[in-house]
């Protein structure tokens, strides 16, 4: 049973128990090989850059927005850092899932392929070439993207009782929020993990977190506190990723429900901090927002807003058979614009 307290660990460790059964309990209906693989390789595909491609598609004639090609051209110049980082996208042997499943759930995960492998040494062809192997990248998004919606939806978790989940945005300041939630929504058990990614998400300048955007005009921190009725599905996402996001998938359309909001703060979080005995460092320093280098954090703490919502109307996300990619990822650029963007990111 899910916790009262919502406490991580025994929310994760009934969200995995629920899957091992799914794959070897005696339960009517019981995964194929094959399509443990088809899961679990949309999972890591999602837990990369696929999330945004997907969601950008499932969301466009709702919303209509665009998913900008520029930023998946800067996402395609990484393509082979992902490719040869895929194979350890996997969780250790100490991690919850890995005790759970066994040795095999890490050598399963290690051993799916990049889904674009093919593309390994694109880095290094002439221009012309590159640029055509774009296109053809943006092209073969329009199969790929069905599949993983598919895909990612073998295997759902239903909850047996209500439970509380943070979603974390970074938006314009006074810009509207959306109350519908569709497509996949990443969910978090964790407040303080879902603050730290609306930080970090969006627009950053040199590898530095930023509360502007790209017009250099401020953003607010949105935190979502969610409550989800029993008997909501998710995806547990943290099988074949080595994410510590405590991160569950919504795989549900729904209308968000207003309860109340308010206005909190927090100490500064970066990306790249890491421990030597009791000092902090901090490899790159953002000194608008009172850190420095080789010290502890400063003290100025960054405002966020609460906003307490209750998840309501859920109905099913329906997949579409192919993705028109003229109209989600607006017209592929010409080769004058793919150059000059493509020398921008170099």
């Amino acid at each position: 049973m899910l916790s009262k307290n919502n406490d991580p660990r025994n929310v994760f460790n009934y969200i995995y128990t629920q899957v091992w059964l799914k794959f070897y309990g005696a339960t009517a209906w019981r995964p194929t090989r094959d399509q443990v693989v088809d899961f679990l390789e949309a999972t890591k595909a999602y837990a990369y850059h696929y999330d945004s491609y997907l969601n950008s598609v499932l969301r466009y004639k709702l919303f209509g927005l665009h998913f900008n090609w520029k930023i998946l051209l800067r996402h395609f110049v990484e393509i082979q850092e992902d490719i040869d980082g895929w194979r350890y996208y996997t969780p250790d042997e100490n991690a919850d899932q890995s005790k759970l499943f066994g040795v095999a759930l890490t050598t399963l995960c290690s051993d799916i392929e990049h889904p674009f492998t093919r593309y390994r040494n694109v880095n290094t062809l002439p221009p012309d070439e590159y640029y055509a192997k774009f296109l053809k990248y943006i092209e073969e998004l329009q199969n790929f993207l069905p599949k993983i919606c598919r895909n990612l939806q073998i295997i759902t978790i239903t909850t047996d009782r209500p439970i509380t989940l943070y979603r974390g945005l970074k938006i314009p300041v006074g810009a509207e929020l959306y109350t519908t939630m569709a497509g996949f929504s990443s969910c978090s058990t964790s407040i303080s993990t879902a603050i730290q990614i609306a930080i970090n998400s969006g627009y950053s300048k040199d590898g530095l977190v930023s509360l502007f955007d790209e017009n250099h005009k401020p953003s607010d921190i949105i935190v979502m506190e969610i409550t989800f009725p029993e008997g909501t599905k998710f995806i547990p996402n943290g099988l074949c990723t080595i994410q510590d996001e405590s991160e569950l998938i919504l795989c549900q359309n729904g209308q968000l429900k207003w309860h109340r909001e308010y206005n909190l703060s927090m100490g500064y979080w970066n990306p790249y901090l890491f421990m030597d005995g009791d000092k902090i460092f901090i490899n790159n320093p953002d000194y608008r927002f009172g850190t420095n280098a080789y010290n502890r954090p400063l003290t100025k703490p960054i405002p966020y807003r609460v906003i307490e919502y209750e998840f309501t109307k859920p109905t099913d996300i329906e997949c579409m058979e192919s993705v028109d990619v003229e109209e989600v990822f607006e017209t592929p650029p010409s080769r004058t614009a793919f150059m000059r963007e493509l020398k921008n990111i170099q």
